[in-house]
């Protein structure tokens, strides 16, 4: 028996590391399963991150910290212990 739908796709992505992807091209067979799949791994940006950066402009900074500190305001007003398993 065989079905058949017209109009019907599958899509879904995965997320790995690049190591993990390298390492995966290795293992004997898995190449067959990666030839199936599209996929790509980015430049490292290791190294190469701007050290000076622009100050926020001062009309970002000042609706910034009224709610900034609203928020701590209100992280503070709770009750004890706040965290996991609580």
């Amino acid at each position: 028996m065989s079905v058949s739908q017209r109009g019907v796709a599958r899509q879904g992505g995965i997320t790995l590391q690049p190591s993990v992807l390298m390492d995966l091209a290795q293992t004997p067979g898995a190449r067959d399963l990666l030839a199936r799949f599209p996929f790509s791994i980015p430049a490292s940006t290791l190294g190469y991150r701007r050290i000076v950066v622009p100050p926020i402009p001062e009309k970002t900074s000042r609706a910034y910290e009224p709610r900034h500190t609203a928020l701590v305001h209100n992280l503070t007003d709770l009750p004890e212990p706040v965290g996991e398993g609580s």
